[in-house]
């Protein structure tokens, strides 16, 4: 039972972490919910709904969403307990640094 709870949290933080980089990569973009939904093909619902972990997204959305960011300029961190997104240079429109959350 032990082991059922820690795989059950293990998911519950995956899906937050997630949640947590969208998020801060629409920031960096100066993307709207509607913006990322647009530009993917999927309904402005469902960004909301993962960002605020209403629902579980489908992973059909997921894989639209984390696409459309990279090709934005987005890299997404996850690496010894460090969670973050990072944007290009070029994506950000700057030439002397990178920006990052």
């Amino acid at each position: 039972m032990g082991e059922d709870l820690d795989r059950l949290r293990l998911r519950i933080d995956d899906e937050a972490a997630v949640a947590m980089q969208v998020r801060a990569a629409r920031s960096l973009l100066s993307w709207s919910q509607a913006d990322l939904a647009a530009r993917a093909g999927v309904a402005t619902r469902s960004v909301a709904d993962l960002e605020t972990q209403t629902t579980r997204p489908r992973r059909e959305t997921l894989t639209k969403l984390k696409s459309v960011l990279i090709d934005a300029g987005i890299r997404f961190i996850r690496s010894d307990g460090v969670l973050g997104v990072t944007i290009t240079e070029i994506a950000a429109g700057r030439t002397d640094c990178s920006k990052s959350v």
